[in-house]
């Protein structure tokens, strides 16, 4: 009875850092915008454009950011759990992200659905990093509410205009699957994870209202 017990502790415990990891903002962006970019109506330059400015800015330069702190052991981990730690590397962070945005902005005219999601990404991230300052806030929930929202918004603004059953579920899995995997790692308390949860949706739907399409 205790091996069985031992046994699936093992296997939450798997699942919760797998699904942190696999959906860490890092690794979201690519997917994310690489799902946005189906729906975008006004594709002015090419994939291999947009995909080279998300992966470098969104993706790789971030986490260089993060390898350089953790080797100057300014930060104990890629999660950066110590709030105190937080400010710098976020600002950093923030720094690669409006560079991307304006860049992919620029080229698209400011217009679509991918330029709503990267703009959500550095206000997101903003908002969170300020938050931070005074109270941890959980990143990996706002950018994971950012993406579940945008699964549900991009076939309704496109012109399928229609959202189904599997475009909901992906959305809640990945909402509320964060939200568990962060608590459950005890990464995060309930509240710092709804406090993310909150910023990512309200970012989102705000920059959905901002961008025209």
């Amino acid at each position: 009875m205790e091996k069985a017990v031992n046994s699936f502790d093992s296997l939450i415990k798997f699942l919760s850092e797998g699904i942190s990891f696999l959906f860490n903002p890092l690794l979201l962006a690519p997917m994310m915008f690489g799902y946005l970019w189906l729906f975008q109506t006004e594709q002015l330059v090419s994939f291999s454009y947009f995909a080279g400015v998300v992966g470098v800015f969104f993706s790789l330069l971030p986490l260089l950011i993060l390898i350089v702190f953790k080797k100057m052991k300014r930060i104990q981990s890629i999660e950066v759990r110590n709030r105190a730690n937080r400010p710098l590397p976020f600002l950093f962070g923030i720094f690669s992200y409006t560079f991307g945005v304006i860049l992919i902005g620029n080229a698209l005219l400011w217009q679509g659905l991918a330029v709503a999601g990267v703009l959500s990404m550095l206000v997101g991230s903003l908002i969170t990093g300020l938050i931070t300052l005074k109270w941890k806030v959980s990143i990996h929930c706002t950018g994971a509410t950012i993406a579940a929202v945008f699964i549900i918004a991009a076939p309704l603004l496109s012109d399928l205009q229609s959202v189904s059953i599997i475009h909901i579920l992906c959305s809640g899995i990945l909402l509320f699957g964060m939200m568990w995997s962060r608590v459950n790692l005890r990464a995060h308390t309930l509240s710092q994870c709804i406090a993310g949860t909150v910023i990512g949706f309200t970012t989102a739907v705000g920059c959905i209202q901002f961008i025209s399409f």
